[in-house]
């Protein structure tokens, strides 16, 4: 029997999406544009609160700053 394929919501490719964004969350060399993007992509892909990302993402004490990372998705932005 063919082993099935992990779909974009199971477990285990969300483990490995965590990964990826618990270094971006690290890493003081990514842009914090970059940052909300893959923060906001990942909560459309695995629906749950901030508080759960950041708690998976083994960093609660950031939860204030993952929040406002994500708020820059939702300003208006003046073009110039």
């Amino acid at each position: 029997m063919a082993a099935m394929a992990e779909g974009p919501t199971t477990l285990g490719s969300e483990t490995k999406a965590l990964e990826v964004l618990k270094v971006l969350v690290n890493d003081p060399a990514c842009s914090t544009l970059d940052l909300a993007h893959a923060l906001q992509s990942h909560l459309n892909a695995y629906p749950q609160s901030q508080k759960e990302l950041s708690e998976k993402l083994g960093v609660p004490q950031k939860r204030a700053y993952l929040s406002q990372v994500l708020a820059l998705l939702k300003e208006p932005w003046e073009q110039t």
